[in-house]
């Protein structure tokens, strides 16, 4: 789903580490990001980006506590992530977790956005949840 936004132009999604702090050094990995194309271009192709993704997703395995979602959320969050998506599968639901400290959940009937990015985009939660 956020192939879509990358074929809009708009940016590229990754997995792969964010270099969120240089000292000490400090790095996030979501399961999936994306990030816009302005900070695409503006980061040598051999070196970590700097800071969090514009989205990043994050998917929830069993074995995970709260305290080390909540780590997670904090830590990327805190990098400049505009929103991070924490998908629960056994629920088929997704978090949504902008940077005001806010959240909403969303179900298998409901679909998610990125105004930030593309006012005019939206994706069906089945779609994550089920793939």
């Amino acid at each position: 789903m956020l192939l879509e936004l990358a074929q809009r132009g708009l940016g590229n999604v990754y997995s792969a580490g964010f270099k969120i702090k240089e000292y000490p050094p400090s790095w996030i990995e979501p399961d999936a990001a994306f990030l816009v194309t302005e900070r695409v271009k503006a980061t040598d192709p051999d070196r970590y980006v700097l800071g969090g993704p514009e989205i990043a997703v994050e998917v929830v395995s069993p074995s995970e506590s709260d305290n080390d979602i909540e780590r997670k959320l904090d830590l990327m969050l805190g990098s400049g992530c505009q929103a991070v998506w924490v998908v629960y599968p056994e629920s088929k639901t997704v978090h949504v977790f902008p940077p005001d400290g806010t959240s909403v959940r969303r179900g298998i009937g409901d679909t998610l956005t990125a105004p930030f990015l593309a006012a005019d985009w939206s994706a069906p939660v089945a779609r994550l949840v089920e793939s």
